[in-house]
């Protein structure tokens, strides 16, 4: 029986649902088109499952997938110290520990060098850390760059989204989910 990505994302722990992995590595592969920078970036791994669906979109065509966590929210008994192994064990089952870096820190501290493809924001739900994520990101995603953004149904995500889609030139492109994902204009 020939295994697939995802059947793999299917057998990863986390919270995401099986149609917001579909899309995540339908955006992956369709900002690879869209771009020349072969990286794309994650906010917020948990346990890593958003990462399998993503990184398994980037190990096909050859790109790479940096996902930072801080991994130390102290107001939810299912995540600790031991949600990075977690994730990083995860990755290294679906055969990904040589497409995804995992970098432990504030999403808005680390900088990486040259464009991005693609940013999929998934690390503080209140309005304004995903503000602050998205600010700090938006200038490295090339145009033609997808951000898509998790857990819009969240009241701080969505009026992120309400006021970001009012000063930023984002058009919607695909939503399934709790995910809503949008193209940096040209």
């Amino acid at each position: 029986m020939n295994v697939t990505w995802f059947d793999k994302f299917l057998m990863t722990e986390g919270r995401m649902a099986p149609i917001e992995g579909a899309l995540l590595h339908a955006l992956a592969l369709a900002a690879c088109r869209n771009t020349s920078s072969g990286v794309i970036l994650e906010l917020g791994t948990f346990r890593g499952r958003s990462a399998c669906a993503i990184g398994a979109a980037c190990k096909l065509v050859g790109m790479r997938l940096i996902t930072i966590d801080n991994w130390c929210q102290s107001n939810s008994p299912s995540v600790g110290p031991s949600s990075r192994e977690i994730a990083e064990r995860n990755l290294a089952d679906v055969g990904l520990a040589d497409t995804v870096t995992v970098i432990e820190g504030n999403t808005r501290e680390h900088r990486l060098l040259g464009g991005l493809s693609m940013i999929f924001i998934d690390a503080g739900h209140d309005k304004g850390s995903v503000i602050a994520d998205f600010e700090t990101w938006w200038g490295d995603l090339q145009r033609g760059g997808i951000v898509a953004f998790h857990d819009c149904g969240a009241p701080g995500v969505a009026a992120a989204l309400v006021d970001l889609r009012a000063r930023y030139p984002i058009g919607l492109v695909a939503m399934a989910g709790a995910i809503q994902a949008f193209q940096k204009a040209h």
